[in-house]
């Protein structure tokens, strides 16, 4: 392994590729790993936590490794700065552990309650985009229903043909491809077919010499007949527009605001902002790290947002992004969420678990106090 030296970075050529391209490798410092027994010591004398038992620190160590103890736990109960080394005073191994357990416990419960949306938001789409194309089949004479009869909108890969070039889509029902035991649709799936039914993008086909048939939308464009899309589109009004407008009124029905107070607030426009953000905090509840430090970023204009959501440069933390439950949840859930969540904390501080500081650190990084 040549190793070259560049200004304080080690250079490693670590091997060629198959195409003939080298990997390289930067080594910034090498960190030397320490032995579990001594992770006491160290989180102590670094970071000045209380060790009163050896053993037991070693326990909660073999369950959680040290890293995503200290360091996602830093940024909650710091000292004096969320990017300083030292933690509030009098923190112990035990209450860290305790903190590890509320935020898995948080993130199980934004999963619970975001399953739900996403089981309601699928739903919907699969009506809607499924009625719709019927609706405007049923329109068609019967000379154009010979030549493309009536299907589905769902589809699964069937098979290749590599000799010709060919791929196989078997035509289900669209609630068949998002529900079936065997759907492999996440919510960044999700994202993508509701972005895709917007008018400027859907179906709308590449211009190129000598090619036919090819669309920027493929991924709606798998679910039509190549002799029928233009006809669909043009002569019988399916318009893609429309299944957005119906989810958007189910999603109004889903949640515990009026239409007047969800379209001033959100807007069906902006409303693709509102599923991205879902995305990032559903997306980290199901990842190995930390929620409750988790900050993502709203990308659509802020100036129209409602005050109580405070946003600031666009950052949307936890606390906010549990206030913006309103706009897609129905009241019975956030309160079961809210009910689980205040229990939890109660039982934290009834049975001592951590101190009074630490769970004001808590209450106010979600933003729901114990005691209301």
């Amino acid at each position: 392994m040549r190793c070259i030296m560049n200004g304080k970075q080690r250079q490693f050529n670590l091997g060629v590729t198959k195409a003939g391209k080298t990997n390289v490798g930067f080594d910034r410092k090498y960190t030397n790993p320490s032995k579990r027994e001594d992770q006491p010591h160290i989180m102590h004398a670094h970071h000045g936590i209380v060790i009163d038992d050896k053993k037991q620190a070693v326990k909660i160590l073999q369950r959680v490794p040290y890293d995503l103890l200290i360091y996602p736990g830093l940024k909650i109960w710091y000292s004096r700065s969320p990017n300083g080394n030292k933690f509030m005073q009098g923190t112990t191994i035990e209450e860290l552990y305790e903190l590890y357990k509320f935020d898995s416990f948080m993130k199980g419960k934004i999963l619970e309650v975001v399953r739900s949306f996403e089981n309601m938001f699928l739903g919907s789409l699969a009506y809607h985009f499924e009625y719709e194309y019927q609706e405007a089949a049923n329109k068609r004479e019967l000379f154009q229903k010979k030549r493309v009869r009536k299907h589905n909108m769902g589809y699964s890969k069937s098979g290749e043909s590599k000799g010709e070039g060919k791929i196989f889509y078997k035509m289900v029902p669209l609630w068949d491809q998002f529900f079936s035991d065997n759907s492999n649709i996440t919510i960044n799936d999700e994202i993508d077919i509701w972005k895709s039914l917007k008018r400027n993008r859907f179906l709308k086909r590449i211009k190129q010499k000598n090619v036919e048939n090819v669309y920027k939308d493929r991924l709606n464009a798998i679910r039509f007949d190549t002799r029928e899309i233009n006809f669909m589109r043009q002569n019988v009004g399916f318009k893609s527009t429309t299944v957005q407008q119906q989810c958007i009124v189910d999603i109004i029905r889903f949640s515990c605001v009026s239409n007047t107070i969800w379209r001033k607030d959100i807007g069906a426009k902006d409303f693709e902002y509102l599923l991205d953000t879902i995305r990032q905090f559903r997306n980290a509840s199901a990842h190995p790290g930390y929620i409750l430090n988790k900050v993502t970023t709203w990308n659509g204009p802020i100036e129209k947002l409602p005050t109580k959501l405070k946003l600031t440069e666009n950052r949307v933390p936890l606390n906010i992004f549990i206030k913006t439950f309103v706009y897609f949840l129905p009241k019975d859930l956030i309160n079961s969420f809210t009910l689980a969540v205040r229990q939890e904390l109660f039982s934290l501080n009834s049975k001592r678990k951590i101190g009074p500081k630490h769970l004001k650190r808590l209450e106010d990084i979600i933003g729901i106090k114990m005691m209301s």
